[in-house]
């Protein structure tokens, strides 16, 4: 017993390639080794001595083997990023493209809506005019009841609103079409950001342009913002899903 695990633990430093095979034989003969006499004590102690060896022996290995892997690691990480940064590169220009038209049709279809409810606005005069004679003398009267009723008929705003020019039909919803198409997994997103427009002018809790801090309240306030020079304002953008 003592001769098989010292012919299996050699006094020799096993060949790289046949350390992990050595160390599973050399287990499996360590949890069957038994001492019976004197002999097989000494074998067991030189055993020990020799294990060690191998463990030293191992480490040795070890740390080049690791230098290797992690540079093997770092080059293909370093590989990885140079591809993606070409595909971000990809994605960032096409995407740019793609919102910078967006924010043109949204701008064009806003432009359509504020024109169909600018045409259905009818100045003082001709709001007016169009109550006719009737209110006019109800009012005289103080027949309150019957100008309310012609008010209600026509419905006609208050004066106050009529004199500021207030359209006497509902105003309509936007256009029904919407000029930038619908698709699966694509859809925008508005988010608020700001633009400086007077340094001067921005409160000392805002010096030094923290940026962070002032998108922390245009994104909490958005069109409420009220930051001396600094104007907030919708950037539209996409989000994409895979």
């Amino acid at each position: 017993m003592a001769d098989d695990i010292l012919v299996l633990i050699p006094d020799a430093d096993p060949d790289p390639d046949d350390v992990a095979a050595n160390a599973r034989l050399s287990v499996e003969r360590a949890r069957a080794f038994r001492i019976e006499h004197a002999d097989d004590y000494k074998a067991g102690a030189e055993a020990l001595r020799r294990i060690k060896r191998r463990r030293e022996f191992l480490s040795s290995i070890h740390r080049p083997a690791i230098r290797s892997a992690k540079k093997a690691h770092d080059d293909a990480i370093a590989a990885f990023r140079a591809l993606d940064s070409l595909y971000e590169a990809a994605y960032d220009a096409v995407k740019g493209q793609c919102e910078d038209w967006m924010r043109r049709q949204l701008a064009e279809q806003k432009r359509l809506a504020d024109a169909a409810k600018a045409a259905l606005v009818l100045p003082p005069a001709a709001a007016q005019e169009a109550l006719g004679k009737a209110f006019d003398e109800a009012v005289e009267r103080g027949d309150n009841a019957k100008a309310a009723h012609l008010l209600t008929q026509t419905s006609m705003p208050p004066m106050a609103a009529i004199a500021a020019g207030v359209s006497l039909i509902p105003t309509p919803p936007p256009p029904a079409t919407d000029l930038v198409p619908k698709m699966e997994g694509i859809s925008s997103a508005t988010t608020w950001t700001f633009d400086v427009v007077d340094e001067s002018l921005v409160p000392r809790e805002f010096l030094e342009l923290d940026r962070k801090k002032i998108l922390g309240v245009v994104r909490a306030m958005k069109a409420d913002t009220k930051i001396a020079g600094i104007v907030a304002r919708p950037d539209v953008g996409m989000r994409v899903r895979g």
